[in-house]
């Protein structure tokens, strides 16, 4: 029987492109064998990346990937370059995964995995909610569609990628430098209803991180600044924005640390003094539109004219029938993060399929006016 040394170079290279990171940098160190069929054959690495992460989701990554590859701070041109080049050409940054060193690819993967896992938690507690039960009570075999999956991920990087264009420069966000290449590339990037995705993913994170404060301040049964960074954080303060500038992969670690580690973590060695308030600036893409027609009586161009060209990713019509539903009463000013929406957001009501909202007559809902969300009844005692 031949040994694994006596197998030809390809049919070692193809189980190879089977393997995840790890287990591969193990099968180098344990064979020279497999070692040399490594180094003989180039873009192994690149196979296991685009076996690992959704093929439509491959765009996303790839900008996220760039983005973290320049200069910090950067000059903005470049930033805006880059995303010129994600919306219009994102096949060529996909095609650049290949060139890039096993540490980076390393890293597109785990934030891939990181942005998995907060979407399926965001979905189930989102689906908790709307069927009144919380935190997680969504069934054990409760699963997104593939369309559902990609469309609640792609929001999540979309997020990450705003707060790497944030952390580009060196001027604050108010500056024209960063309106123009956020508010004059990102958010026009989308439609009002992606971009109202956002508006639902920025909700799940600052749930997340003021979750997680108070179980900090809860677990060392103390009255001290902890327990009142956590009241800030629920209401939206500075404080909590400063950690949230740092990312995704971030909040992912300070969530899913031991209460010791947290308390490392926020102890203020890597606290960020240039924050931005994502969901602020959010609002802020149609602030300075003074056109009062209401969306029912928009006409059909003027819709369409909010539509980028490149936008076809995505034909399913549930989220845009919800966004529309929730906003048909007013004009384009409160067309994103409408304030009396947030509970519909807590839903992530614009990222279901048509045929869930359909189903559970969910469209329904979006029509509903909900009371203003009060604190939790352990901070109003405080």
């Amino acid at each position: 029987m031949p040994t694994l040394t006596k197998l030809p170079c390809e049919i070692v290279v193809a189980v190879l492109k089977e393997l995840d990171f790890k287990s591969l940098a193990t099968a180098r160190l344990v064979c020279r064998y497999i070692n040399s069929s490594f180094k003989q054959c180039r873009g192994i690495e690149a196979a296991i990346l685009r076996h690992h992460i959704t093929p439509a989701l491959l765009p996303y990554a790839a900008v996220i990937m760039e983005m973290s590859l320049l200069p910090k701070p950067c000059p903005y041109n470049q930033a805006r370059d880059l995303l010129d080049t994600h919306y219009n050409n994102p096949d060529q940054l996909v095609d650049r995964m290949g060139t890039m060193p096993w540490s980076t690819l390393q890293e597109t993967i785990e934030m891939y995995d990181v942005i998995h896992e907060f979407s399926n938690a965001f979905a189930k507690r989102a689906w908790s909610r709307i069927n009144r039960g919380y935190p997680d009570t969504a069934p054990a075999d409760w699963v997104l569609s593939p369309d559902e999956h990609f469309r609640f991920c792609r929001a999540f990087y979309r997020v990450e990628l705003f707060y790497n264009l944030f952390h580009c420069g060196r001027s604050p966000a108010a500056t024209p430098a960063f309106r123009d290449a956020v508010m004059g590339r990102f958010f026009p990037g989308h439609s009002p209803w992606e971009n109202e995705q956002l508006g639902c993913v920025a909700v799940f994170l600052e749930e997340s991180f003021a979750d997680r404060s108070l179980q900090i301040a809860l677990e060392n049964l103390r009255y001290d600044g902890d327990i009142y960074n956590y009241v800030d954080a629920y209401r939206g303060s500075d404080y909590m924005q400063r950690w949230l500038s740092r990312g995704i992969k971030f909040l992912h670690k300070l969530v899913n640390s031991s209460r010791f580690d947290a308390e490392n973590i926020m102890s203020g060695d890597g606290f960020v003094r240039r924050s931005v308030n994502f969901a602020l600036v959010l609002r802020e893409v149609f602030r300075h539109n003074h056109d009062t027609t209401a969306l029912r009586d928009c006409s059909e161009e003027a819709l369409q004219s909010l539509i980028p060209d490149h936008i076809n990713e995505d034909t399913d019509k549930g989220p845009h029938e919800a966004w529309r539903l929730a906003h048909i009463e007013f004009p384009r000013i409160s067309w994103i993060m409408k304030k009396e929406n947030h509970w519909l957001r807590c839903r992530a009501y614009v990222l279901w399929d048509e045929d869930r909202m359909q189903n559970n007559d969910l469209f329904e809902m979006c029509t509903r006016r909900h009371p203003k969300p009060r604190l939790p009844p352990v901070l109003q005692q405080l």
